[in-house]
């Protein structure tokens, strides 16, 4: 039983370790892309925002998807 235990442990532990080295391995990749594909990237996150939380934020300001030209 305790075997199992540890065993079962082990697995979580390398299971964790490993998304962990994915994410680092993604945020390497991310980081490498030149600055026109990470504004694209920026400008979908704010569109995907404005859909599902229409209407102005706490501060009053209303929320908007840059419009960029060329990008």
């Amino acid at each position: 039983m305790e075997n199992d235990l540890a065993d079962m442990q082990r697995q979580n532990e390398e299971f964790i370790a490993g998304i962990f080295e994915r994410k680092k391995e993604f945020h390497r990749q991310q980081a490498q892309l030149p600055i026109e594909e990470k504004m694209k990237i920026l400008i979908e996150l704010q569109k995907i925002e404005v859909a599902i939380r229409p209407g102005q934020m706490k501060n009053g300001q209303v929320r908007q998807v840059w419009q960029i030209e060329n990008v």
